[in-house]
């Protein structure tokens, strides 16, 4: 299964009905849209920058005491 920016961002954002996971989520948007941004400028793929950085703590959803 390829994971891509769309999918990564929605699988995020679920985190968003928890109050506890907001930090987390939001901490990782912004790394996401500046890892888009960087990669942008630099000549790279955008898409697949975002792709990779989104999901930048998805372990961390499962144990909010270490995010």
């Amino acid at each position: 299964m390829k994971l891509t920016k769309d999918a990564a961002f929605s699988l995020l954002t679920e985190g968003l009905s928890d109050p506890l996971s907001i930090g987390y989520v939001t901490h990782s948007k912004h790394v996401g849209d500046l890892a888009c941004l960087i990669a942008g400028e630099l000549g790279l793929d955008a898409e697949r920058a975002a792709e990779g950085f989104y999901p930048e703590l998805f372990g961390k959803k499962e144990n909010l005491k270490n995010a």
